[in-house]
């Protein structure tokens, strides 16, 4: 018998065309790339410092948006779904204006 989490695949329905924003590519987000991969999100990474050719090398390939900069969070504008590294504080103004 092979087990089912339903719980896991209505959150993957949900994900279908919602706006994601990745706060933060670190250790903490990293797999959230292949994650929504073939979920039909639109995924935005955020992320203060240039991102690694690795990183942006699949960022292309999978036709992911990236904000880059000191100032990437002022962009954070529409987002269904956030994910944040541990160093993006809950208590960020721009998180607070998007929630």
């Amino acid at each position: 018998m092979d087990f089912v989490n339903k719980k896991l695949e209505e959150f993957n329905k949900f994900l279908d065309g919602k706006r994601i924003a990745i706060i933060g590519m670190g250790v903490s987000n990293l797999p959230l790339l292949d994650y929504f991969y073939d979920k039909n999100a639109k995924v935005t990474v955020f992320n203060n410092n240039v991102l690694s050719d690795e990183i942006m090398e699949k960022i292309n390939n999978y036709r992911y948006e990236v904000e880059v900069g000191s100032d990437n969070l002022s962009r954070l504008n529409g987002y269904d779904i956030i994910f944040r590294s541990p160093s993006a504080l809950p208590t960020l103004p721009e998180l607070h204006r998007e929630v």
